[in-house]
């Protein structure tokens, strides 16, 4: 017997415990396949999952810009009413001090 006919025996023989292994008589083309269309659908819902992630991420990073911006509007807005307040006080002690310089 050659090596090439002990070989293709071995290789016979493995195929037949894999077989058995998974009791599946399909060839090893057809064994193959199916283990390649698993890993494609398994690549093609993993990609989906990347891409649901990356739509929340991009929607999180809108809503973190969006409250940034709410703040630093509540802060501007609080800044302004403490300016009007003093532009206000401002006001009444000119008038006053018109007032007491009218009357002398």
């Amino acid at each position: 017997m050659s090596l090439i006919s002990k070989e293709k025996q071995a290789l016979e023989e493995q195929l037949k415990l894999t077989k058995a292994k998974y009791r599946d008589n399909s060839s090893l083309e057809m064994l193959r396949g199916r283990l390649l269309d698993k890993a494609k659908s398994e690549i093609e819902y993993l990609r989906q999952e990347l891409d649901n992630k990356l739509d929340v991420i991009d929607e999180m990073k809108i809503h973190v810009s969006q409250a940034a911006n709410s703040e630093v509007l509540a802060i501007k807005d609080a800044e302004i009413e403490k300016l009007n307040l003093e532009l206000t006080r401002a006001k009444i002690q000119t008038n006053s001090k018109i007032r007491n310089i009218e009357e002398i």
